[in-house]
């Protein structure tokens, strides 16, 4: 018997996340939602994804609470922008929830990984199929990270934010690190395969 178990605190640490990740985002100054969603794709998206309208639902629950302002900027011959800012109270969370430890580790979910460890059920030819896809992929990925890597130090002096680069570049190298391993399984697993 296979017993599921529904964790609502997984869905409330996701929540809590993107709102931290959010303020985090304004704290280096004032943004639209697709500005940050931009932020989001140019960053840390190795890690940490959101789509337009959970950033929009996170940003209007910010505003509820007084965490973030917003305001219209009219534009001609366009809808007009709504720009969110960072409150005094939004900081003070955000260095609160900076300030707490985070000892647990993050929870996985990989469908490709689910299809390997069941792997034995597939022909060889369709497994191996799937890890050659898998592979290039990957590399496509690497190759993303890597353009984020070069464009982080030039946007931190554009921003005027040159004490965040090494901390961002530590993050999106840790994402090349953890595509190249997988990578390097992924072709071992693939020569084994070879082997069978």
């Amino acid at each position: 018997m296979i017993l599921l178990v529904y964790d609502k605190s997984y869905i409330w640490v996701i929540i809590l996340s993107l709102k931290h990740a959010l303020l985090g985002f304004l704290s280096f100054g004032p943004a639209t939602g697709y500005e940050l969603k931009h932020a989001f794709e140019n960053s840390i998206q190795h890690f940490w994804s959101a789509d337009l309208s959970q950033i929009y639902r996170a940003l209007e629950s910010l505003k509820e609470e007084g965490l973030v302002t917003m305001r219209i900027e009219h534009q001609e011959s366009k809808p007009p922008k709504h720009i969110y800012s960072l409150t005094e109270g939004g900081r003070a969370e955000l260095l609160r929830w900076l300030h707490e430890p985070t000892v647990e580790l993050p929870a996985v979910r990989n469908p490709f990984l689910l299809k390997i460890f069941f792997g034995a059920l597939l022909p060889k030819e369709i497994l191996s199929e799937h890890l050659h896809r898998f592979d290039e992929a990957l590399q496509q990925r690497i190759a993303v990270y890597k353009q984020i890597e070069e464009y982080i130090p030039r946007r931190c002096r554009e921003l005027g934010l040159n004490s965040h680069k090494p901390f961002l570049l530590a993050t999106v190298r840790l994402g090349v690190k953890n595509l190249e391993v997988y990578q390097q399984w992924c072709r071992e697993l693939i020569s084994e395969l070879k082997r069978l």
